[in-house]
């Protein structure tokens, strides 16, 4: 079994509430050889939720970049 971003089997679930389908990932759930995950609902974000990027090993929103 292979774990896959929920994102990428077409679940609006990025940051902005959209997606980003990959048609190779769509045919291996329906193949029962993938499942969803998202790490980011998983771990308690909200969907939509600010933007952020690791940068030197930290995570920045683009909140705090402004802050700067």
């Amino acid at each position: 079994m292979i774990i896959v971003s929920s994102c990428l089997a077409g679940l609006k679930v990025r940051y902005n509430g959209s997606h980003c389908l990959d048609k190779k990932i769509s045919k291996l759930i329906k193949e029962n050889k993938a499942v969803t995950v998202c790490p980011e609902l998983l771990g308690g974000f909200s969907t939509p939720r600010e933007p952020a990027e690791i940068v030197a090993e930290t995570v920045m929103t683009y909140l705090m970049e402004g802050l700067k």
